[in-house]
C-alpha cells in the first residue's frame, strides 16, 4: 500500500495502520484499508492519543472543591467524548491536520464506539515499543550474548527495559485497557496481539542468549514460559514504580534494578549447562538444595497446611 501521502507524519502514524484501524467506514476491505491510511484518520487518532496519554499521568492538581485539596479533577472520566476529540483535533501539532468537523469524523467512523475501538487498538499496538526501540534492543541483546560479564549485561538490559516501560504513556493506556478487557472482546484481542508481538521480539533474544552461553532450559520449562515470567516481572515492577516512585526498584547510580536481580535468579533456577547437565526439574533442584529434615513445629504441634 502506498503510504507516501503521509510520510511527513511521525512514527508510528506514518506506518500502514490498516492492521489496527479496522472499524472505519467502507464498502470493501480495500476501501477500508485506504481510509485507515488517510491523513485525516491519522490526525483523529493523534487527537485521541493526546487525550489518552494526557490522562494517564498525574491527575490535574486542580481541586474541584477549594476547601478540599484532595478533590482532584480526573480527566479520564470525560476523556473521549465526541466534543473533546474534535476540540483536541484542532490543537494537533504539525504536520497533522487541525481543521476537523463532525461530518468529517462521521465519514470515517459511523459511531464514537467504532472510533474508540480503533483508537485503543492503535494505542496498544506493539510498534509503540518495539518499532521505536528495535536498535537499542538489538544492541543490548548483543551484549547479553557476547559480553564477557553476563550478569552486568543482564543488569544493563533489565534496567533500561523496566525504566523504558514505566515511562511509556502507552503502557499506562495498557493498564487501563487491561482493567476493562474482560468486558470487551475487542480490547482482549488487542492486548493479546500486543503480547504476541512482544514475545516475537524478545523470544529470539532469549534463545540466542541461552544457546550462545551454553545453557538450556530445565525439563518442563519452555521459552514461552520464560518470556511470560520475564514480562510479568517487568510489568509488575513498573507498576510498583508508578504507584510508589520511592520504592527501591531502580538504582540509577549503578544502573541496576530489582528486575535484573529477579531475571538472573530465574535464569539460574530454570537453566542447566549444556556441557554438564544434571537433568533435574526445578522442583528436584529445590529438593536437592533443601536436604535437611524439616524443623519440628513449635511445641511439637502438627503442621497445618492451611
Amino acid at each position: 500500500m502506498d503510504l507516501s501521502h503521509k510520510q511527513s507524519l511521525p512514527f508510528p502514524y506514518n506506518q500502514d495502520l490498516s492492521p489496527v484501524v479496522r472499524r472505519v467506514r467502507g464498502a470493501s476491505p480495500l476501501n477500508r484499508g485506504r481510509k485507515a491510511n488517510r491523513i485525516e484518520t491519522a490526525s483523529y487518532l493523534k487527537a485521541g492519543m493526546t487525550l489518552l496519554t494526557g490522562a494517564m499521568g498525574t491527575p490535574e492538581r486542580a481541586p474541584t472543591d477549594p476547601e478540599n485539596p484532595d478533590s482532584v479533577e480526573r480527566p479520564l472520566l470525560k476523556l473521549l467524548s465526541h466534543k473533546e476529540i474534535i476540540k483536541t483535533f484542532a490543537r494537533n501539532p504539525e504536520p497533522f491536520l487541525r481543521q476537523g468537523s463532525e461530518g468529517q469524523f462521521r465519514a470515517t467512523w459511523l459511531t464514537s464506539s467504532d472510533y474508540i475501538a480503533d483508537l485503543l487498538r492503535f494505542a496498544l499496538w506493539s510498534n509503540h515499543y518495539v518499532g521505536q526501540h528495535s536498535e537499542k534492543i538489538e544492541e543490548l541483546a548483543d551484549q547479553l550474548t557476547y559480553a564477557p560479564d553476563f550478569a552486568a549485561a543482564a543488569h544493563e538490559l533489565c534496567y533500561w527495559d523496566v525504566l523504558t516501560l514505566a515511562e511509556m504513556p502507552m503502557w499506562r493506556v495498557q493498564l487501563l485497557a487491561s482493567a476493562s478487557a474482560e468486558q470487551d472482546p475487542g480490547i482482549c484481542q488487542a492486548l493479546s496481539d500486543n503480547y504476541a508481538d512482544i514475545l516475537q521480539t524478545w523470544q529470539p533474544v532469549h534463545i540466542r542468549t541461552w544457546e550462545g552461553r551454553g545453557l538450556r532450559l530445565r525439563k518442563g520449562i519452555t521459552f514461552d514460559i520464560l518470556a511470560l515470567l520475564f514480562t510479568a516481572l517487568a510489568e509488575g515492577l513498573a507498576l510498583r514504580m508508578v504507584a510508589e516512585p520511592s520504592a527501591p526498584i531502580l538504582d540509577h547510580e549503578s544502573k541496576r534494578s530489582l528486575y535484573g536481580t529477579a531475571c538472573l535468579a530465574l535464569a539460574v533456577g530454570l537453566s542447566e549447562s549444556v556441557d554438564r547437565p544434571d537433568g533435574l526439574t526445578l522442583e528436584e533442584v529445590v529438593e536437592q538444595l533443601i536436604r535437611s529434615a524439616p524443623p519440628e513445629p513449635p511445641d511439637n504441634e502438627p503442621y497445618d497446611r492451611r
